[in-house]
This record gives structure tokens, C-alpha cells and sequence, in this order.
């Protein structure tokens, strides 16, 4: 016998719930994006089912303002100055999804914030998330001595140590010239 989640695997239809979680996104957000009919669904029985094409393909539009010029260069103040390090990392074979589940449990409490440090960004080198580009943006005045500096990314690269390859990784450090 077929259970009502194969049917729906079968389908290719998501709940609202399911799809909340493909978008990274509240269950509220969804509904109203159903809501407002920019996400298509229909009701069966008393259950919003969307298709997992449509929520998969959805681009939710940006909140506030959209720029209509890209801001201008910027030199950093006078007598201070942005260094950017950037560390090149593989990914270990089969280490994805415990990857993007670790990432999103550092967001959530706020682990490795490193002292010092305007930005981090994490991104992915390619599609099959096979490598991570570790970018950090420093204020040479707020940025720690070496020592501190070296021993919070250690801790770091420590915490995802069985998730990413360090012995292969890059990494450099350069002052920044033009920001927008």
C-alpha cells in the first residue's frame, strides 16, 4: 500500500511546510505568498499543495528599495584601512549536506564571529559544492593582534575540520584598494 507522502513525492507536489523549507523561509511567508498568488497552489481538503517545479524555480522578490545604480567606489577613510582574506577550501567527499547543516548551525549561534572581522561570507566554488571560497573583510584598527587573529580561525577551521579539507586549502591576506 502507498502512504500519502509517496503520493506526494510521486506527484511532485509540497506542502506548504515543505516548501517554507526549500525557500528558507516561514511557514507565514509562504501562505502569503500563496496568498497573493505568486505562488500557485491548490487546496485539497484542507491541505495547500505547490508544485515542488514552481516553488523550486520561485524567486522571491528583494525587500525595500531595489538599487537602480550600483553605488560608487570608495577609497576607506584616511588613516585606516580593509584587509580581505580569502581562504579557497575543498570540500571532503560526501560532506555536503553536513556542510550546509553546519553552516546553518553556526548562523544560528552565532559561532565564529571572529574579532575583528566587518563581513564574512562563506560561498560556494562551484555548483556541486565541491569546494567553499571563505572570504573575511578586517578593519586594520578593530582587526586582533596575529596571535588572537590565527588562533580564532584555527578554532574555526577546527570545528568543520572533518567537513573540509585544510591540508588543501589556500589562503592569503590583502589590503583593500576600492569598496563600493
Amino acid at each position: 500500500m502507498i502512504n500519502g507522502d509517496e503520493i506526494l513525492k510521486r506527484r511532485d507536489f509540497v506542502t506548504i511546510n515543505e516548501a517554507a523549507q526549500i525557500l528558507g523561509v516561514s511557514y507565514n511567508t509562504v501562505y502569503e505568498y500563496v496568498r497573493e498568488e505568486r505562488l500557485p497552489a491548490e487546496l485539497v481538503g484542507s491541505i495547500y499543495l505547490l508544485p515542488r517545479k514552481a516553488v523550486e524555480e520561485f524567486k522571491p522578490q528583494p525587500k525595500g528599495r531595489v538599487r537602480k545604480k550600483p553605488p560608487a567606489w570608495r577609497a576607506y577613510r584616511a588613516g585606516s584601512k580593509l584587509f580581505i582574506t580569502e581562504i579557497h577550501v575543498p570540500v571532503r567527499e560526501g560532506q555536503r549536506e553536513r556542510l550546509e547543516a553546519k553552516l546553518k548551525e553556526i548562523l544560528a549561534s552565532n559561532q565564529h564571529a571572529l574579532t575583528g572581522t566587518l563581513h564574512r561570507y562563506i560561498a560556494a566554488g562551484d555548483e556541486e559544492l565541491s569546494t567553499v571560497t571563505v572570504v573575511l573583510i578586517w578593519r586594520d584598527v578593530e582587526m586582533p593582534d596575529e596571535a588572537t587573529r590565527q588562533h580564532e580561525l584555527a578554532t574555526f577551521k577546527q570545528d568543520l575540520a572533518d567537513l573540509l579539507d585544510w591540508e588543501n586549502a589556500t589562503e592569503n591576506t590583502n589590503r583593500l584598494l576600492l569598496y563600493t
